[in-house]
């Protein structure tokens, strides 16, 4: 079935959007929650066009990712800006022992780190498909050699199959942002 999401899915899915929000507004990031406010509000967030310093998105729009066309992507964090350049996008993931979270997790890989340059990719990994014989984790071992590290300008992978508390995705994003507002 297209679009179907599983509890366990949605659960880590709001986890990582909620606590991106959290610490958005615990920063005073300034929030653009829909496209109304994005068109509407004229606060487009590219370099050089009415920027706050600091800002999060609900999604990215197509003019704000060089290459891609028409499409707009919905990291589940949203994304983060400052000074117009996108500097973080949260993401959360579940996948069963098989699935194809996997493919969902290169396709926002190569927006995020082709077509967009020095962007930090969070990804907060869970269920099954962490474990080292499953072939969601050996896939992810493309991308990092280290898991449950912060690396700047890259990838980072947590992976936990039991799931994360709030606290722990909540404390990683604003490590994260804080260190890119310095």
């Amino acid at each position: 079935m297209i679009g179907y999401a599983s509890e366990e899915s949605k659960k880590i899915d709001k986890a990582v959007k909620n606590q991106s929000r959290r610490v958005a507004l615990e920063l005073g990031a300034r929030m653009i929650n829909n496209i109304k406010e994005y068109n509407n509000r004229n606060q487009r967030c590219l370099p050089g066009i009415n920027n706050s310093r600091f800002t999060w998105q609900h999604q990215l729009y197509s003019d704000q990712i060089p290459g891609l066309g028409q499409s707009a992507i919905r990291p589940d964090g949203g994304a983060f800006f400052i000074e117009g350049h996108p500097v973080l996008s949260p993401e959360g993931k579940y996948q069963k022992s098989k699935g194809n979270a996997n493919n969902r997790v290169f396709r926002d890989i190569y927006i995020f780190n082709r077509l967009i340059q020095n962007v930090d990719y969070v990804l907060f990994c869970t269920g099954e498909g962490v474990r080292p014989t499953s072939t969601m984790y050996q896939d992810l071992c493309l991308l990092t050699d280290e898991f449950n590290v912060y690396k700047h300008n890259g990838i980072s992978v947590f992976l936990d199959e039991n799931g994360f508390s709030d606290e722990i995705i909540y404390t990683t994003i604003k490590m994260i942002i804080e260190n890119r507002l310095k």
